[in-house]
């Protein structure tokens, strides 16, 4: 026990030698008539999801994850920093959103959220919706960045310069759906560099073929309402004047179509 629990200090060292699964496997190297009384623990499950089911498995997964989690980064603590470094809302909050599991949370992660839900707007949120809002608050803090030290009617017009914007989203990028500001600062920067000099229903072709058809611009506004558009206009052309009819009428209307 000494051997492997060398190098600890503090309570990671009380851990390290009161570990059932470790003092058994020590135990277990020796072949002894009568086993010393520390070698009668009580080896616990490996898996202490086993016997779960559907919603209740998922979230035991999860805890067990958010608890390797918090391991690995309080590794090296000793004495109260290690209960101050597991107990952190912040910390608990970003292991649970790391390991996020399409199901209810456990109480820690819920808890956590709870705690940091005042500083942190993406608190609360998980998978997709997570990553999304973390987009967000990267742009914002970019954009705030380049536009330091303005004033008045000047930072009005850095914050809305849609270029600026497109590059935050680009230099951020997440691997999710865009925000709808990074879809729309891409199809109107897209259509200024592609589309140069177009007019009338020239530009709404361009704009399609060349901007909303990119990755980069699912969920554009202008680029929802040209897909709406096509899919009218394209139910209106393929729509029978025979439509609403039965029997007789609907066959003399075929035979006359």
């Amino acid at each position: 026990m000494e051997e492997q629990c060398r190098g600890c200090g503090g309570e990671q060292c009380q851990l390290c030698r009161e570990d059932a699964e470790r003092i058994s496997q020590c135990c277990s190297q020796y072949d002894a008539s009568a086993q010393p009384e520390m070698c009668n623990v009580e080896v616990p499950d490996k898996d202490p999801c086993s016997g779960l089911y559907g919603a209740e498995s998922l979230t035991c997964v999860w805890e067990v994850s958010v608890n390797s989690c918090i391991d690995n980064q309080c590794t090296g603590c000793s004495g109260e920093q290690c209960q101050l470094c597991r107990e952190d809302a912040s910390r608990v909050h970003q292991c649970c959103q790391d390991h996020w599991h399409s199901t209810m949370p456990p109480k820690k992660c819920a808890d956590a959220k709870l705690a940091a839900s005042d500083d942190d707007p993406c608190a609360g949120l998980y998978g997709a919706d997570s990553v999304q809002c973390a987009w967000v608050q990267d742009i914002n803090t970019c954009v705030e960045a380049g536009c330091r030290g303005c004033s008045g009617e000047q930072c009005e017009l850095c914050r809305s310069d849609v270029s600026a914007l497109n590059k935050c989203c680009q230099d951020h990028k997440h691997s999710t759906t865009p925000p709808v500001a990074c879809a729309d600062a891409f199809v109107e920067t897209c259509v200024a560099e592609q589309c140069r000099g177009c007019s009338g229903e020239q530009c709404q072709l361009c704009k399609q073929d060349k901007c909303c058809s990119k990755s980069d611009a699912r969920g554009a506004t202008e680029c929802v309402a040209l897909a709406k558009q096509s899919a009218l206009l394209a139910l209106s052309a393929t729509a029978s004047p025979c439509n609403g009819l039965y029997g007789a009428e609907a066959l003399t209307c075929v035979w006359k179509e």
